[in-house]
């Protein structure tokens, strides 16, 4: 099976971008589009790519970007799916993380990107480079505003690695305490 890698996002194939390729002008939102140049319409008004912006990657001006990037951490969202994720794994089953079993327990600040946290988990482990701490069956999404690259770390701990998982479905999920926490708390 082949490992999934986060890249640098790219502007290529996003609605905002828009490159006029014609031989005439176009008139797009009001703005004149000239032919040859890029254009980002990510924000109310359509902004030209200067000389000096990157050809492939998004550039740092780009309004949809975030930074820094918004760390998410999910974890089982109850005491029944733990259950069933754990007969799964006992059977030797492969189940992978599912949005309709996970809560969010934490979202913060990340000090990554996607990218720099994948290059990071071979030198050190998820905990010391999110300074978050993190337990075995989370997933970690880091956001940068353009596109979320979410992380699995495996049962028993492991090299965390790169999946398809809906964190937007997985936020409308409540998180249910345990009856132990609701102890502790008193």
């Amino acid at each position: 099976m082949t490992e999934l890698k986060a890249r640098r996002p790219s502007c290529q194939g996003r609605p905002c971008y828009l490159q006029c390729t014609g031989e005439l002008p176009q008139k797009v939102r009001g703005k004149t589009l000239l032919p040859g140049k890029r254009y980002c319409a990510g924000d109310k008004r359509i902004r030209t790519f200067r000389s000096g912006d990157p050809k492939a990657h998004v550039p740092a001006w780009c309004p949809l970007r975030k930074t820094p990037p918004v760390l998410r951490i999910y974890c089982v969202k109850n005491s029944l799916a733990w259950v069933m994720r754990e007969m799964f794994r006992q059977e030797g089953k492969k189940f992978p993380p599912s949005d309709t079993d996970y809560a969010m327990r934490y979202e913060g600040v990340s000090p990554l990107t996607a990218v720099q946290f994948q290059k990071g988990l071979s030198e050190t482990d998820a905990q010391e480079l999110l300074k978050v701490p993190v337990h075995w069956d989370e997933v970690i999404e880091i956001d940068d505003g353009l596109t979320p690259y979410c992380f699995h770390i495996p049962n028993g701990g492991g090299r965390p690695r790169l999946i398809y998982f809906k964190g937007e479905r997985a936020r409308e999920n409540p998180l249910e305490s345990s009856e132990d926490d609701d102890e502790e708390m008193e």
